[in-house]
């Protein structure tokens, strides 16, 4: 699980919760990103 708590979704710049996601993806080691909050995407 990742997270970037308290932090805006205004952009993704210092986002190390979801770039670490994403990478996972990238890698092949998840296959969907599920996100809780859409606008805190």
């Amino acid at each position: 699980m990742y997270q970037d708590a308290g932090l805006s979704g205004k952009t993704l710049v210092n986002r190390s919760g979801l770039q670490a996601a994403l990478a996972a993806l990238e890698q092949q080691r998840g296959r969907v990103l599920v996100v809780a909050k859409l606008h805190r995407l």
